[in-house]
């Protein structure tokens, strides 16, 4: 990493975490990727998908608090 890409990046990181996410979105779709569309697409298939599900009483949610105590055992 260069010198001027470290010093962006030391100044990103003390950046509120909805700017850094902002952030990084942008910087992935910088890159040229082909079939984007068919994955961003895929991914709104599968959104709405678990959606629905949820709805429907297929599909439980669980709470943020017991979805982290859980990953942190």
């Amino acid at each position: 990493m260069t010198a001027s890409a470290q010093l962006v990046l030391e100044e990103a990181i003390r950046l509120p975490s909805i700017d850094r996410a902002s952030i990084i979105e942008k910087l992935i779709a910088s890159f040229d990727v082909s079939g984007r569309q068919a994955i961003d697409d895929a991914w709104a298939d599968e959104s709405e998908s678990r959606l629905d599900a949820f709805q429907t009483g297929k599909l439980t949610a669980r709470s943020f608090d017991d979805v982290m105590k859980e990953m942190n055992t």
